[in-house]
């Protein structure tokens, strides 16, 4: 069960990573938009109040273009209200693309934990089985430490224990360096 319930949280985050960089090119295509329409912004700012001056020259010198260049004044004014409009635009796109920046983050972190944990499941296994082994090795070790009595055993059978220990004891430190090993790898996969 727990393993549907993570497969499915990574599921989601799948399909999350999916329409976000589906939406990323339009946010791009906004951005530039509103860094194309800074640049516009001051030259129509200029624009309109070279012709509010025409205006007010025009009603008072020739009142007969001052319709004209009132209707390109309103004009103008529509068109620096679309162009903060696009400004804005490409600041909210600037945000929402540093928060997909973001989240890409946060999803090659979430699959590499992901992808990290079935290899730390198995690791764990191998960890189970090497700590099992080194249980029956220390049993062993035990069973010739109690053989090693020279005044209840045959001295074959003290010799053999000896020998027997040994051989023990050194497949127990290798079972145990494996473990160390296996241990250091899981402690670096789950960083």
């Amino acid at each position: 069960m727990e393993n549907q319930k993570k497969d499915a949280q990574i599921g989601v985050f799948h399909i999350l990573k999916s329409v976000l960089d589906a939406k990323v090119p339009r946010l791009q295509d906004r951005v530039s938009a509103g860094k194309r329409a800074q640049a516009e912004y001051p030259i129509l700012v200029d624009n309109i109040k070279a012709l509010r001056q025409y205006v007010m020259n025009c009603r008072t010198f020739d009142p007969s273009e001052y319709h004209e260049a009132e209707a390109d004044l309103d004009d103008k004014e529509m068109q620096l209200d679309g162009i903060q409009k696009r400004i804005d635009n490409g600041r909210t796109a600037e945000r929402e693309l540093a928060h997909v920046a973001s989240f890409n983050q946060t999803y090659g972190a979430v699959c590499q934990k992901h992808n990290n944990a079935s290899r730390v499941r198995e690791l764990r296994a191998v960890a189970d089985e090497l700590e099992e082994r080194m249980s029956r090795l220390e049993d062993k070790i035990w069973a010739c430490q109690i053989n090693m009595d020279n005044a209840s055993r045959a001295p074959y059978v003290v010799s053999q224990a000896h020998s027997d220990a040994d051989d023990y004891a050194a497949q127990y430190q290798d079972v145990e360096e494996r473990l160390s090993r296996v241990m250091a790898q899981i402690k670096q996969l789950e960083k």
